[in-house]
């Protein structure tokens, strides 16, 4: 990760501990989550393709598509087309609960333990990632305090279905224009 985006990752971390600091009393009441990650498991397992947005399905060109799905109550759901060398750089979501499953070809998936009072997360940078590659019907759930990131490291488009319950929304990365970034064949980045 580079410098800016390690930068980003921490100032996210120190929002999301202010956000929880100005809450404190209601911070209980907050992470009593209404949905269990073996729901959101359960939600992306059982998709298929023809229950993806049409602008997902028929993605092309340098650009990584996105279209908002059904969730269950109180989450968010995304479905996402990745084209060579897309990438989520490293992101978190605070306390809140995600899964995501593939759905065409591979995704590489890492993860970084952070925000635990084991590890705060100006620790975060010396955490090891071990990337797994993640292939067609493979699902996995992010549990709370888990800074991931995800990238499409084949040389064809990958599909991928997520689902989410945030404590706070700031507090993940939003699926806009440049939140996954694409590298050409030179190594340069482009959105």
């Amino acid at each position: 990760m580079d410098d800016h985006g390690q930068a980003q990752f921490d100032e996210d971390a120190d929002r999301y501990r202010l956000a929880i600091a100005s809450v404190d009393g209601l911070t209980s009441m907050a992470l009593a989550h209404p949905v269990s990650s073996e729901q959101l498991l359960e939600y992306v397992a059982h998709l298929s393709l023809q229950d993806l947005p049409e602008q997902v399905k028929a993605a092309q060109g340098p650009t990584a598509v996105w279209g908002q799905m059904d969730a269950p109550v109180g989450c968010g759901a995304w479905a996402v087309a990745w084209p060579p060398g897309a990438t989520a750089d490293l992101h978190h979501h605070g306390e809140g609960l995600a899964a995501f499953a593939v759905m065409e070809g591979e995704l590489e998936y890492a993860e970084q333990r952070t925000l635990t009072p084991e590890n705060p997360a100006g620790e975060a940078r010396d955490l090891p990632t071990v990337p797994r590659l993640m292939k067609v019907g493979e699902c996995l759930g992010i549990g709370a305090g888990r800074g991931h990131l995800l990238r499409n490291p084949g040389d064809r488009w990958a599909l991928s279905v997520h689902v989410g319950w945030l404590v706070h929304p700031l507090s993940c990365h939003d699926h806009v224009p440049g939140a996954i970034l694409v590298e050409d064949a030179a190594g340069r980045v482009t959105v």
